[in-house]
């Protein structure tokens, strides 16, 4: 019985995903890929090094605080501004187009895409219950959660919801939906023979569609696959790269930020939410 309802369960995830990228293929405002050049692509790495050791060092210097908060939450809260200012300004700098405006029908889109993320944990649900199946052992919390339950007093909880459910969204939307799918799509566009057709398009004709759907897929699979990498976590790793698929939808379908930091607001909203009163 397990087993069928973990095979639903995960079917149901898929299913999910795929019903929202067709209809979101059907009705998408677009991305436009990014062609970035060899030395903006050289100062994004350094960006990415840069932001990963301030990351480290200040992990090192909390490390002997009291509390999960001190230890955890405040260096986080740290390197997550400091991502969103540097991403900012390498956007700028490298005049790659980024739109954060809370409009109406960023906020409706991010709301509409925010169901299908419920797919999300549905599939946790399917691992968790073949995990049991195959291990016969329940699977463990998630270390994020473990943290978030263990913090007292309500100013460190609203610290920590205030950099899971506002700069966590803000930052991850920004760097990885906003930066590296278009650069993705961008790279792919080349090695696909499709950067002609991209450029042709805005001039009134459209060639090589394949090419340019191709580039999409493989931009937001591999932007997914990124995104599920840096939360770390062997249980996680499916729902979050599912996750990562319908937030870069979401942005396909509205062109704008403000619809996937929404989405991704929201679910972690849930999340809170299901922690707390669990």
């Amino acid at each position: 019985m397990e087993f069928f309802l973990a095979s639903f369960l995960g079917a149901s995830a898929v299913a999910a995903v795929y019903v929202v990228a067709v209809h979101t293929r059907r009705c998408a405002v677009g991305v436009r890929p990014f062609f970035l050049g060899a030395y903006d692509s050289l100062l994004l790495l350094f960006l990415i090094v840069l932001v990963t050791l301030a990351a480290s060092a200040l992990s090192g210097a909390f490390s002997g605080f009291e509390g999960v908060a001190a230890k955890i939450y405040i260096p986080t809260v740290i390197v997550q501004v400091l991502s969103v200012v540097l991403s900012a300004l390498f956007a700028r700098s490298a005049g790659l187009p980024m739109s954060v405006r809370p409009t109406a029908f960023a906020l409706k889109t991010g709301l509409l895409y925010f169901f299908p993320t419920l797919a999300v944990l549905a599939c946790g649900a399917s691992v968790a219950i073949f995990y049991r199946l195959v291990s016969g052992a329940d699977i463990g919390r998630q270390e994020v959660v473990s943290m978030f339950m263990e913090i007292e007093g309500v100013p460190l909880k609203l610290l920590a919801s205030f950099s899971i459910v506002v700069l966590a969204p803000l930052t991850e939307e920004i760097f990885f939906r906003g930066i590296l799918y278009p650069v993705f799509k961008g790279w792919f566009s080349s090695a696909f023979g499709a950067k002609a057709a991209f450029r042709a398009e805005f001039g009134g004709k459209e060639i090589c569609v394949c090419s340019r759907t191709a580039a999409s897929v493989a931009a937001a699979v591999a932007v997914s696959a990124l995104f599920s990498l840096i939360h770390a976590s062997a249980y996680a790793a499916v729902p979050i790269f599912f996750m990562g698929l319908i937030l870069a939808l979401c942005y396909e379908r509205a062109n704008s930020l403000a619809a996937p930091i929404a989405t991704h607001a929201l679910f972690n909203i849930a999340n809170i939410a299901m922690i707390s009163f669990a």
